[in-house]
């Protein structure tokens, strides 16, 4: 008889599990952490791939001659795989270890060949005693053998820093009061093992599987999303796993899913410190990590343990509630489906008892659904009250009280804080004692830019909601600097290309006139049209031969010298009639015989470049022009070989270098000119190169306006003002610029304030080279006059079918092939059901990438 497909699965599991265990232990051999003479490694000498291949075919019961060399190819491509990934695995483990002398303790590696598994489930006290000698404990106790208990874990590996000091040394020397500053002392690892088999296994015979599991990998890792790359900080906060999803783990995780091998080794990693410390075995701090090494890629969660109560580290309490989750879970061994029908009506009604107070009442009538087999919909609906609206009045002693006085607020305006933006919240609406919020923050933003002090980078952060006005405000202020004719440069840089293009137009126009402030722009898609759409212009409307390599949209001067060069000076009608009509290219043909042809690249200078460069030549050619504005988007920052970033384009606004004399004078001339410095980047988590290209750009600006002028004070007055909605307080911001490259794929966590509407504090926020006292500003508002969030829930009905063999699918089998069809469709129900309804704007978030283009495509 035929093994079924989750029997099948399971043996090939074990495979897997075999395979990365090898590499394992080879990678703890190679760095002479483990002897070739261990006894751990008795069992796994003894046994080669011979005996592995002849306990597959046996346990397959194979006896055709093709099927077998079938299946010595698949074991053949999971033994290398599985190597593979444990051989890396242990290896990054080791390598951003805090043990730097490492000392073998102990090791449980047990090897399970195919069909062995219920064998070693039968043999407790064996197991049992096995483990006590691995991790020499005093006595012998079955209960490890328990579920969650570490007996029962894939592989155990716990390592001691062999320079730590002895008890006697521990006692006489003094011992940090805090346990996070203790030296970490212990490294236990606990890896557990998946492999989630395909519906349908590759013929690895051929060539072609080998390509295909490749690219297979390469879209996996490719269609991962943030959500499921995030890394949770938090600090000060408990951090457990909700009851619900602990209830459930089973129905929300499969077994073999990382999240519930996440959990078993957590529990295991738990409990063997438990045993251990009880044991006398383990004393002082412990770094625990807990790891699922599955098919598709690795999960790990990492934690200190310093042996009080309770633990200190948060990480340390999150692990102990995974392992308490998978010791509360239950899962229903066999494929039969009342069983499954019972789990779905169980986790069901839970999730309706559980649901919030304003989903309840519109709940009740689910409470004998949904049948299993059959299409439901559900439609709830949430209105959210208590919020505040951008417009809404607060009393401005109010608004006043919000402002919190510290030592890098004094530092930032030189004075009193609470006296400096009450004045500019006083002056709007001088007779009433209210004011709208949206004036509350302009007001604190006027107050940031103009305590602003010479010859420094000040730092102003705004944060909170969408539609308070953060842009608008800043360009306000610039706006009274038009009339009061005072020069200045602002540089705005967001992700997002039609926010810029409305900076500049509002700033370059109003009432359909120009201000005088000369606005510059670009973008990719400009640059590489505009030499094409200049050579026609040439051809029909007689315009001056050139060659054009770049160009840039300028608006707000009345009558602007352009400068003769190979930059193309647009206005926004003729950059329309680019877009609309010339697709641009950075390829040509180039012929190299009769027969052959090379395709090779246009020389493009870059975005950056080109409006750094453009500003230059533009401000030589009218020198009466003191206000500039240029905006564009960062999505194009990356770092060069050299290590130098295209941040370094900026330096094209001038012409000398910086730590040049000329370029001393240089700068000294544009400071007479222009003496005010504003950059604002806005959506500042909107784009993963957010957090690396403020770095820069604070380096940027200390090399070019601060540094050529060491020896005296710098001219400049430089304000850097970081905007996001996302990052909602000053404890998120300062995580974000200073979460390294990996910044776009945490969640970051903080504290939350209350419901105040309005918020002003300082800090010193590290950015680029140096702390810089830091100006916030913070509201909690949302543009609307009512708020009502529809839920809509669909569960689709899905039937099985057959196998290739001709048997029918187990349930799970059709879940598993047709659940992103299903997930397609719904996703186009909604999207339809939006456009009906007469939606203004749609946004779909998905959790991949690949699923995303997916439902485009469809």
């Amino acid at each position: 008889m035929e093994s079924s497909f989750l029997q099948q699965a399971s043996i090939w599991g074990q495979i897997f599990e075999i395979a990365v265990k090898r590499g394992v232990l080879q990678q703890l051999i190679h760095r002479n952490l483990l002897l070739n003479d261990h006894p751990v490694l008795q069992l796994w000498q003894s046994h080669k791939n011979a005996d592995v291949s002849q306990q597959l075919v046996k346990e397959f019961k194979i006896t055709d001659p093709n099927h077998k060399e079938w299946v010595e190819t698949m074991l053949r491509h999971l033994l290398v795989l599985g190597y593979g990934l444990g051989w890396t695995a242990m290896r990054e483990c080791l390598n951003h270890s805090q043990i730097r002398q490492p000392k073998l303790e102990a090791i449980w590696c047990p090897l399970t060949l195919p069909g062995q598994q219920m064998q070693r489930d039968e043999e407790k006290e064996e197991t049992a005693r096995a483990f006590q000698e691995a991790f020499k404990l005093p006595k012998l106790d079955e209960n490890l053998v328990k579920r969650g208990q570490p007996a029962r874990a894939d592989f155990i590996l716990w390592l001691s820093n062999e320079s730590s000091p002895s008890k006697d040394e521990k006692t006489a020397s003094s011992q940090p009061q805090n346990p996070k500053h203790k030296k970490i002392e212990n490294l236990i690892i606990c890896l557990e093992f998946s492999y989630n088999a395909p519906i349908k296994f590759a013929d690895f015979q051929k060539e072609a599987p080998h390509r295909e599991e490749m690219s297979r990998y390469a879209r996996y890792i490719e269609s991962r999303g943030v959500f499921s790359r995030v890394c949770a900080e938090v600090e000060g906060e408990e951090f457990s796993l909700s009851k619900r999803l602990e209830n459930f783990l089973s129905a929300f995780s499969g077994q073999d899913k990382p999240l519930f091998k996440l959990c078993q080794a957590s529990s295991y990693t738990d409990q063997l410190i438990k045993v251990l410390r009880a044991r006398k075995r383990l004393e002082g701090s412990c770094h625990a990590r807990a790891i699922a090494i599955t098919s598709n890629g690795i999960e790990s969660l990492a934690a200190q343990f310093f042996g009080v109560e309770p633990e200190p580290d948060t990480r340390a309490k999150l692990m102990k509630s995974l392992g308490k989750a998978y010791c509360q879970a239950k899962h229903s061994k066999d494929d039969v489906p009342l069983d499954l029908d019972a789990e779905i009506q169980l986790v069901f009604k839970k999730l309706l008892k559980g649901l919030p107070s304003a989903f309840k009442e519109q709940a009740q009538h689910l409470a004998e659904k949904p049948t299993p087999g059959q299409y439901s919909h559900f439609l709830f609906q949430e209105n959210v009250t208590d919020f505040y609206n951008p417009m809404g009045e607060i009393s401005k002693a109010e608004a006043i009280a919000s402002i919190e006085e510290n030592d890098a607020l004094l530092e930032f305006f030189g004075g009193n804080p609470v006296t400096r933006i009450a004045d500019f919240i006083n002056e709007i609406n001088p007779d009433k004692a209210t004011i709208p919020l949206r004036q509350v923050h302009q007001a604190a933003v006027f107050a940031g830019i103009t305590a602003a002090q010479v010859g420094k980078i000040n730092v102003l952060a705004l944060e909170g909601n969408p539609g308070i006005g953060k842009t608008t405000a800043v360009m306000k202020f610039l706006k009274q600097q038009k009339q009061q004719s005072q020069g200045f440069l602002f540089l705005y840089l967001s992700p997002r290309v039609v926010i810029n293009r409305d900076v500049t137009d509002k700033l370059a126009r109003e009432n359909q006139q120009p201000t005088g402030i000369l606005t510059i722009t670009s973008n990719k898609n400009l640059i590489d049209a505009a030499p094409e759409w200049y050579k026609k212009q040439v051809q029909q409307n007689n315009f001056p031969p050139y060659s054009i390599d770049s160009a840039v949209v300028v608006d707000g001067i009345g009558k602007l010298t352009r400068p003769d060069c190979s930059i193309l000076f647009v206005t926004p009608e003729q950059e329309l009639d680019i877009d609309c009509n010339i697709v641009g290219s950075t390829r040509f043909k180039r012929r190299l015989n009769e027969r052959d042809y090379s395709i090779e690249s246009l020389y493009s200078p870059g975005v950056l470049r080109t409006i750094a460069t453009s500003a230059r030549k533009l401000l030589e050619a009218n020198p009466k022009v003191n206000q500039l504005v240029m905006t564009a988007a960062i999505q194009g920052y990356r770092t060069f070989n050299d290590q130098s970033t295209t941040v370094n384009a900026f330096n094209n606004l001038f012409a000398k270098k910086a730590d040049t004399k000329p370029g001393k004078k240089e700068r000294s001339a544009f400071a007479a000119r222009i003496p005010t410095i504003v950059v604002m980047v806005d959506e500042l988590a909107g784009d993963g190169a957010g957090a690396p290209f403020v770095r820069k750009l604070a380096e940027w600006l200390e090399q070019q306006f601060i540094k050529p002028f060491d020896t005296n004070q710098s001219p400049f007055k430089i304000v850097l003002i970081l905007a996001d909605a996302s990052l909602s307080n000053e404890v998120v911001l300062d995580s974000f610029l200073n979460s390294g490259d990996r910044a776009p794929d945490k969640v970051l966590i903080s504290q939350s304030r209350g419901e105040a509407p309005f918020r002003v504090t300082g800090t010193h926020t590290k950015i680029g080279l140096r702390k810089h006292p830091t100006l916030h500003v913070m509201t909690n508002s949302y543009p609307a006059s009512k708020l009502s969030i529809d839920y809509s829930i669909r569960l689709s009905p899905i039937k099985p079918g057959q196998n290739s063999d001709g048997t029918e699918q187990t349930i799970r089998q059709a879940i598993r092939e047709k659940s992103e069809e299903e997930s397609l469709t719904n996703a186009y129900l909604e999207i339809k059901g939006g456009l009906h309804k007469g939606a203004e704007q749609l946004i779909f978030f998905a959790q991949d990438k690949a699923f995303y283009v997916s439902c485009r495509k469809n």
